[in-house]
């Protein structure tokens, strides 16, 4: 039992470092998206109020077009790197959930990542994978009484609108290149952005809680039983 405690607690530690290194990554995904929604939004305002001309990706290469593809590829970097990190983060907290737990956890830590993978089930597998980890978090002699915060409701469908509005924008950005598909494509840009800055807010205190919660009970309850 001592030396399962002690693995625990090495964990812990480890979920210590991704959280903080995942709250970092999000919070510069906050300030890239504010930065993307304004220059959207200056397009879109100048398209439609200013009736200035959209230019067209190719056309020229016009400084605004620029700064719209520098803004896209950090965008995406920053993205992919915090989408690692913060699979990564379930993980480990999935895997501090299932000692914690006292009840039988319906996924495993593995599918707590694998379901974001699989076709149609991502779009609600992983909800149900957080709204667990947080209820065994919370109460892990009772979890299954326990209630799951609204913010991890609100967190899945700001990810689902924000993830169908880039689709739906990436299509027309591959698509035929007209002044219409441009338009579009901007405008589900911007729904993308906007929704994606309360997003990593909400995903900052669902985080940052879930450690909270672990870590107190890690304390307050294994450290008495290692005593022992």
């Amino acid at each position: 039992m001592t030396n399962l405690i002690q693995t625990d607690f090495k964990d812990l530690k480890n979920l210590i470092k991704i959280t903080k290194i995942t709250k970092i990554l999000l919070n510069m995904q906050i300030c890239i998206a504010i930065i993307s929604a304004i220059f959207y939004s200056i397009n879109i305002f100048s398209y439609v109020f200013l009736q200035q001309e959209l230019q067209l990706p190719g056309e020229s290469l016009d400084p605004k077009f620029l700064v719209e593809c520098c803004i896209g590829l950090f965008q995406l970097l920053i993205y992919i790197i915090t989408g690692i990190l913060f699979l990564v983060w379930l993980y480990r907290a999935s895997r501090n959930a299932h000692v914690l737990d006292e009840m039988g956890m319906k996924y495993s830590s593995g599918w707590a990542v694998g379901w974001y993978f699989v076709p149609l089930l991502c779009l609600w597998k992983p909800y149900c994978v957080m709204a667990e980890i947080w209820q065994v978090s919370s109460n892990p002699k009772n979890w299954k009484t326990a209630t799951v915060s609204p913010l991890v409701s609100w967190w899945w469908f700001l990810w689902i609108i924000g993830n169908i509005s880039g689709q739906i924008s990436m299509r027309f950005s591959f698509g035929e290149i007209t002044l219409e598909n441009y338009f579009i494509s901007t405008i589900f840009y911007l729904i993308s952005d906007l929704s994606s800055i309360p997003m990593n807010i909400i995903v900052i205190i669902i985080i940052s809680r879930i450690y909270i919660m672990q870590s107190s009970y890690f304390k307050n309850n294994y450290s008495v039983t290692s005593a022992i």
